[in-house]
């Protein structure tokens, strides 16, 4: 996707439609793997879901899933 953005940023059109396609397939394999998560890990799985899920067309800030370990 990196490369894509790239591109599309450079104006490439097909670059910009082919980032949307992945960046969606991305989107649902999160929100699959959240809902796959569920029984094992219900709080990850809610904080997953959370952050996948647009408010008013935008997506909230990121935020680590786990604590870092120190």
């Amino acid at each position: 996707p990196w490369h894509l953005a790239a591109s599309e940023t450079g104006g490439d059109v097909v670059a910009a439609e082919r980032l949307d396609i992945a960046l969606g397939a991305l989107h649902r394999a999160c929100l699959s793997l959240a809902s796959h998560l569920a029984p094992f890990l219900p709080d990850a799985a809610h904080r997953i879901s959370a952050q996948c899920t647009p408010v008013d067309g935008v997506l909230p800030e990121s935020r680590p899933l786990f604590p870092r370990l120190e």
